[in-house]
């Protein structure tokens, strides 16, 4: 596969990621086919058709599960800026080592809240873990509306600095 543009093996490999069985790939990985890519290694590969069908948030798994450099992924494959944000941010929800909204709220920005309720339940499939309580918190401020970044706000500096606040 290293004779094949790293476009189109990031292309396909995002199509197989988002199939009804991306476990298949592990016959790829094991056989050192994506290996050139920064992708090896052993792992229980029926759990990646457990996760919900987000291509790079399953891929973010298998780097996890794979134990391998997500950086190295990332300069080998090609994907667009807004996919390697998604894609690390995915990545860091799912090496938490411990699942709280508050530890979620960083990421929000770069997933969006509905992505990031699918980001806890992988991390409940890849940990074994009940995630119900952290994903309806999620989706209830998804439902809300509640505002992540600053930008969200319907406020300006010179508002609030009207308002007494300072920096």
């Amino acid at each position: 596969l290293e004779n094949i543009a790293s476009e189109r093996v990031t292309v396909e490999l995002l199509k197989a990621l988002a199939g009804k069985k991306p476990s298949i790939l592990g016959v790829l990985i094991k056989s050192g086919g994506l290996s050139s890519f920064g992708i090896s290694g052993k792992a229980d590969w029926s759990t990646l058709d457990r996760l919900p069908k987000n291509s790079l948030l399953r891929l973010a798994a298998l780097v996890k599960m794979c134990d391998c450099d997500i950086n190295d992924i990332q300069s080998k494959l090609r994907f667009s800026n807004k996919q390697k944000t998604e894609l690390l941010g995915y990545f860091e929800i799912l090496d938490l080592k411990e699942l709280t909204p508050k530890n979620l709220k960083p990421f929000a920005k770069s997933v969006g809240y509905n992505n990031l309720v699918i980001a806890v339940e992988a991390y409940g499939v890849l940990n074994n873990e009940d995630v119900k309580e952290v994903a309806n918190k999620i989706q209830l401020a998804a439902e809300r509306n509640e505002p992540y970044s600053i930008e969200m706000l319907d406020i300006s500096g010179n508002e609030i600095k009207a308002l007494g606040f300072s920096g």
